[in-house]
């Protein structure tokens, strides 16, 4: 399903574009840092290992598909998918037990199972929704459920994977249907609990990173109209340290994909200046070692015993792997990106097919927060800007009663961007990634976050992502305003976001098709 190989040009309007075939390719270390040289457009795109990338990508898929398979029977054409062996089981009406919950029949193998019980599991997790939906944060759930902890903490697990369940049914079904698409992406960093030990007095190192706290670099891709958050990933990748091929004696370790950096980047300061601060966010990234390594923590925050703690670059790549995975072929898709080199890098290889006919566009996006302008509709001061000359707009732009000054890049088109076409370009919001994460962080205090293993976070923000979607609590809207379309047949029309026996009804009905 992914990509396989992630070295090659990433060059817009280069006949290599996304060519996997390396024997197009020189190697080269001209530019002070092991590059594929490609020949047609003189780019010296840097060398990536693939295995980092495709282990973070399925992680992520997998948790992906998990939250299917919580709550759906089991039977051996499900063991015989996992194993590539078979075709997903397909589930008929059966009878029902003596309670009243169906049971299904798997038609190939002929496995009876039974569906999730809605009132069962209402029971047990519709106390923890309204307490959710009445406002209560994070950090309080806890005291006002009443639940022993491991129980909570169950429940809890439970509840954010049929949340993550429903949701994904509705975006399948939505995106299905959707002929056109903008969506927004930026980073961002949190930081949880390490999960390193300290070894007494004899290891000062682990004792200092001890409650130090561990530093996620955070990938999110939003609706630019809606706010709508679709897809939250983030470096982490939990599980065993990657493995490293053993080396002779006196030759340096091979990189794995660990991020080893000890240093953090200064940020561009803002100006109002919009395209100046495009032009030196260009210079900045252009200073690096190499363009594709981002300094966004120290060593101190970088280790952790639930995994490895990828660099960035793969990270993006895992995210635009799975991001491309979940849209439509023939939706025309826009994605506007915060201006990083590698987030183009890793959106233009993974869309390298539909960019090169135009059914997936790039663009990058600074914001800036200002006063109403005297005119906000026309475009002014355009630049090309770049060892790459991507033509840059610079204009204002109002939603709600908000007002920025926003330069915007223009990565993979050739045509003039109009004032009649940038209101569908642009998102209504140019900072959805900072709202998020704005109310996440009052929602669960980075105090609280701190205290969590990054497992715990995840389970924690993943609740947090179907509030924000659909409580319309944080979008200031009705409950259901910020979904992005209309709802689809595959929902319901009595849809409740806030019933649980809703979701399992929805669930069920999914398995059943």
């Amino acid at each position: 399903m992914f990509r396989t190989e992630y070295n090659g040009c990433k060059t817009f309007g280069c006949d290599n574009l996304g060519n996997p075939d390396l024997k197009q390719y020189t190697p080269s270390s001209r530019l002070g840092y092991p590059a594929y040289y490609c020949p047609i457009c003189g780019a010296y795109p840097p060398k990536l290992l693939n295995q980092p990338i495709l282990k973070l990508a399925t992680h992520i898929q997998q948790q992906h598909l998990s939250a299917f398979t919580a709550f759906a029977p089991n039977c051996r054409c499900l063991k015989a998918q996992r194993q590539e062996e078979a075709q997903p089981p397909h589930w008929r009406h059966y009878d029902k037990t003596r309670i009243g919950t169906q049971r299904v029949r798997c038609t190939q193998c002929h496995t009876v199972a039974s569906l999730a019980n809605p009132e069962k599991i209402a029971t047990k997790l519709q106390p923890l929704l309204d307490l959710l939906f009445a406002g209560c944060p994070a950090h309080e759930l806890f005291n006002h459920a009443k639940l022993n902890k491991k129980l909570f903490y169950q429940r809890l697990d439970s509840l954010a994977q049929l949340l993550e369940g429903v949701s994904q049914i509705y975006e399948q079904s939505m995106l299905s249907t959707t002929e056109s698409l903008t969506l927004q992406t930026h980073s961002h960093v949190l930081r949880c609990r390490s999960g390193l030990t300290a070894n007494g007095d004899k290891d000062k190192a682990a004792s200092s990173i001890k409650h130090s706290g561990l530093d996620c670099w955070f990938l999110t891709t939003a609706d630019s109209q809606t706010g709508y958050q679709y897809l939250v990933t983030n470096n982490l990748l939990p599980q065993p340290k990657l493995s490293e091929p053993a080396q002779p004696a006196g030759v340096p370790k091979k990189a794995n994909g660990e991020y080893t950096l000890d240093a953090i980047e200064a940020p561009i300061a803002p100006s109002q200046d919009i395209l100046e601060t495009a032009k030196n966010t260009y210079q900045k990234i252009m200073s690096r070692q190499q363009f594709d390594t981002l300094a966004y923590c120290t060593q101190q925050h970088a280790k952790s015993k639930e995994g490895t703690l990828l660099r960035p670059v793969y990270a993006a790549h895992a995210h635009m792997q799975n991001l491309k995975q979940r849209l439509p072929a023939t939706c025309k898709v826009q994605i506007i990106m915060e201006h990083e080199s590698f987030i183009r890098g890793a959106a233009i290889t993974a869309f390298a097919e539909q960019v090169r006919c135009n059914q997936v566009n790039l663009f990058y996006l600074h914001s800036f927060a200002c006063p109403p302008p005297a005119n906000m509709a026309e475009l002014s001061n355009k630049k090309a800007l770049s060892w790459w000359s991507e033509k840059w707009y610079q204009y204002h732009h109002q939603y709600q009663n908000e007002h920025w000054l926003l330069g915007l890049g223009v990565l993979t088109q050739t045509d003039e961007i109009q004032n009649t076409t940038k209101d569908i370009t642009v998102p209504t919001r140019p900072d959805w990634h900072h709202h998020f994460w704005h109310h996440f962080d009052n929602w669960l205090p980075n105090d609280k976050r701190q205290r969590m293993s990054h497992k715990q976070l995840m389970v924690w923000l993943g609740v947090f992502r179907y509030l924000y979607n659909y409580s319309g609590r944080y979008l200031n809207h009705g409950m259901m305003d910020n979904i992005p379309n209309a709802l689809s047949s595959e929902i319901p029309h009595d849809t409740d976001p806030s019933s649980i026996t809703w979701m399992v009804n929805v669930l069920n009905r999914h398995v059943i098709g």
